[in-house]
């Protein structure tokens, strides 16, 4: 089995965890802790959440029906990474939280309608930035872009925590 015929199976196992994880993470979290950042013009957990279900409505699933409908002839609509601030204005944590369980579950589904094969995984696309993209690479791109914002939401949540740890900093790389 190819790499490419891995991907399907790794990449939607993944992508149907993160709602969890996500509520996991972020479920408890005290309003300091919820809004924390780790500069003035870096994203909160909250924010990134925001991003999250932005990329739900957004990116994912239409690049994917573009690519399949329009092949390379038509490039995929440039997205504003920080379009969730007004797309996801007025929703609290636990609207937010509900409406990606609810949008992600909508994804999954379609994703999982669709022939994994190797002809569909070949299938390409015209990404705005990057060109020519394979179908299989935006489906492990969006797997790993899940866990590249939940590593971010422990980053910055352990970072509280800098001056807390005493001596054990040493051994906590996640702390700078």
């Amino acid at each position: 089995m190819t790499i490419l015929e891995q991907t399907p199976a790794r990449a939607l196992a993944s992508i149907e965890s993160s709602p969890t994880l996500f509520r996991t993470l972020l479920s408890g979290l005290d309003e300091e802790s919820l809004h924390a950042r780790e500069a003035p013009d870096k994203w909160s957990p909250f924010d990134v959440l925001g991003h999250m279900l932005h990329c739900e409505h957004e990116d994912w699933i239409p690049r994917f029906q573009r690519m399949l409908e329009y092949g390379e002839d038509k490039p995929f609509d440039a997205f504003d990474p920080d379009g969730h601030l007004e797309f996801c204005k007025g929703l609290d944590l636990e609207a937010r939280l509900v409406q990606f369980e609810t949008r992600r579950a909508r994804s999954l589904e379609w994703l999982r309608a669709q022939p994994m094969d190797h002809a569909q995984l070949s299938r390409r696309g015209t990404h705005p930035t990057f060109g020519s993209v394979r179908f299989s690479e935006m489906l492990a791109t969006w797997a790993c872009h899940d866990r590249v914002h939940m590593a971010q939401v422990c980053r910055i949540l352990c970072r509280q925590a800098t001056d807390d740890v005493g001596p054990w900093r040493a051994f906590l790389p996640i702390l700078g």
